[in-house]
């Protein structure tokens, strides 16, 4: 141990020091993760695979593996989304809201109206599909009776 390294680690067992205040502090929560009483709270950083105690250790993450400072988590209570835009967290808050958007064809409901729209399409699809599955088989009939028709005509 350095004896010039002022903030010690007072874990027993630790013995680990450090030349400021702030990475003490972040090295404290290391112990966090293995006490058992300590409410765990871990934030996931969305562009790789790495978890995080605090969100300012995300941020602090962010900006040095990623290039971003700013970090928005997500506020609702379990939900540990961030996310790098103001405005994608806004989005993704409306998730947490009841689902005021219902789909009038299956009953669907959404939080957020532009997800019922993309939704929608689903069934504008199978609808556009079983149309032309409809035309096809009425073409195929409308040839079957039609070959149906000359051959009786032939006779």
């Amino acid at each position: 141990m350095d004896a010039n390294k002022s903030f010690k680690c007072n874990e027993p067992g630790c013995g680990k020091a450090f030349w400021y205040k702030a990475a003490l502090k972040r090295h404290l929560n290391t112990h966090k993760e293995n006490d058992p009483d300590a409410p765990i709270v871990s934030w996931g950083c969305n562009n790789c695979t790495k978890m995080f105690t605090t969100v300012e250790s995300l941020r602090r993450h962010f900006k040095t593996a990623h290039g971003s400072v700013n970090v928005y988590p997500c506020q609702y209570e379990g939900c540990n989304q961030m996310f790098q835009r103001k405005d994608n967290l806004t989005r993704h808050t409306a998730s947490h809201e009841d689902n005021k958007h219902c789909c009038d064809t299956c009953g669907k409901s959404f939080a957020r109206k532009d997800a019922l729209t993309r939704h929608k399409v689903i069934h504008t699809r199978k609808a556009q599909a079983a149309e032309s599955t409809s035309k096809q088989n009425q073409t195929r009939l409308n040839s079957v009776l039609a070959k149906h028709r000359s051959v009786g005509s032939s006779v």
